[in-house]
């Protein structure tokens, strides 16, 4: 018995672009046979997390199961970032800084935060950027 294989048609061929939403959301239309038809496409990036840094992410997540019970700010960027699921890369892709940069904004001893940077991370994160920021970066 043989088995018919079909013909495979390239995706250009069948849909075309008509307009773009969003960063990363399309409008894309076809005309097959007279027959126009018009479709969403989204295009979704998921990071995969190493297998260490998921067990990372949960112990510290044990340590702080609340927002508000953190008052350091390094703390409060991590535990943001591991409820997003974001790298320590996506998040300074995000905000236009090296990562060498924000690995310090993670880190303890760091104590002057630019307003700039963390305006956008708070953006990323969706919350105030008071809720980031100690009273001594608030000051300033």
């Amino acid at each position: 018995m043989a088995v018919k294989v079909a013909e495979r048609v390239s995706f250009e061929a069948k849909w075309r672009l008509l307009a773009r939403v969003g960063v990363s959301c399309y409008i894309l239309t076809s005309n097959v046979s007279g027959a126009v038809k018009v479709a969403p496409l989204q295009i979704l990036q998921f990071p995969v997390l190493l297998p260490h840094k998921f067990q990372d992410a949960e112990k510290f997540n044990l340590q702080f199961p609340d927002f508000s019970e953190i008052t350091e700010m390094p703390d409060k960027l991590r535990w943001l970032r591991y409820q997003k699921g974001l790298r320590q890369r996506d998040v300074a892709d995000y905000a236009g800084i090296d990562r060498s940069t924000y690995v310090h904004y993670e880190e303890y001893g760091k104590d002057l935060y630019p307003l700039e940077h963390m305006e956008r991370i708070a953006q990323l994160f969706e919350v105030p950027v008071e809720s980031l920021l100690d009273d001594y970066n608030l000051f300033l």
